[in-house]
């Protein structure tokens, strides 16, 4: 799975409910409790690392959405993960969504 933490806007006047985990999995079907943990954990480093930060933002995990997007290439076996990883990188770095809408998202967490 490859995790992108997006944040709409990088300035210091950074909104919480700007915050967004989206995860590119290319065993969607498999792997969904994985995910699960995926986003918990990440959903708990990013509460201690607000309460740690300089602005002393007040971040509540609730506020963080989390989305999978759709149609997204899936692999036949176990070994391939590490392209399809390269892949949605590269697509995403290159073209990044101008709006989360444009993900088409499957769903939230």
């Amino acid at each position: 799975s490859l995790t992108i933490i997006s944040m709409s806007c990088l300035t210091q006047q950074l909104s919480i409910s700007e915050l967004l985990i989206i995860i590119f999995d290319s065993q969607q079907s498999i792997e969904l409790p994985c995910t699960e943990d995926i986003v918990n954990t990440l959903k708990t480093f990013l509460l201690r690392a607000s309460e740690l930060s300089a602005r002393k933002e007040n971040l509540l995990t609730k506020q963080i959405k989390t989305v999978i997007p759709k149609n997204l290439p899936q692999q036949e076996n176990d070994v391939d993960c590490g392209l399809y990883i390269l892949e949605y990188a590269q697509r995403f770095l290159l073209q990044p969504p101008i709006k989360v809408i444009s993900l088409r998202l499957s769903g939230e967490l």
